[in-house]
């Protein structure tokens, strides 16, 4: 490739060509930043790459090249899932139910979410657990799944924040959170 001047400043294309003579591009990038990377492959064998770059006069230019390619173990890169909030839509409700027991008043809300994850797809029930920060109103654990009915308590006129979440925890223990804000208020007509 030196005749060609100089190819490491030059954009290449890299192909990969099997024993019946059929080529396959498997990647483009300047001469020292390309690395074949075939993770399906289990053995050490020898294949033959092809580059090819645009010489002085502008025409394509390639050379062939045997390579001996050799598994080497490496970290697959793992990612958190992607966890979403789509119940509630809204910010606030009204507290219009009575807890005798607990004497506050409190909403029943209806939290729907759910996760995505590229190495094990849409994630089970098992997987999302939802909270609040409130856990002075009530158990911070509001419970798993894509679909929850919940009571979110409040215990003063002004009404009550709470940030609610939804973790969502993959096979390999990567998690990742979303969270909403939402206020449960008082009555519009309960006088303090």
């Amino acid at each position: 490739m030196d005749r060609w001047g100089d190819t490491h400043l030059q954009l290449l294309d890299w192909w990969e060509i099997d024993s019946s003579g059929h080529s396959a591009r498997v990647g483009s990038g300047f001469a020292d930043q390309f690395a074949l990377v075939n993770p399906m492959r289990q053995c050490e064998e020898e294949r033959t790459i092809r580059v090819k770059t645009t010489g002085p006069d502008g025409r394509w230019r390639h050379v062939d090249r045997k390579i001996t390619v050799k598994q080497v173990p490496f970290p697959l890169l793992t990612q958190a899932p992607e966890p979403k909030i789509i119940k509630p839509e809204f910010t606030e409700c009204r507290a219009q139910d009575w807890d005798a027991a607990k004497e506050m008043r409190y909403c029943t809300v209806l939290l729907e979410g759910e996760a995505w994850d590229t190495k094990d797809g849409w994630l089970s029930d098992s997987s999302l657990v939802w909270r609040t920060d409130r856990t002075d109103l009530q158990s911070g654990e509001l419970g798993e799944g894509r679909f929850l009915s919940v009571k979110l308590y409040t215990f003063d006129c002004w009404g009550s924040r709470h940030r609610l979440t939804l973790t969502a925890t993959d096979s390999d223990g990567n998690r990742k959170t979303a969270e909403h804000v939402f206020h449960v208020r008082f009555p519009v007509d309960f006088v303090c």
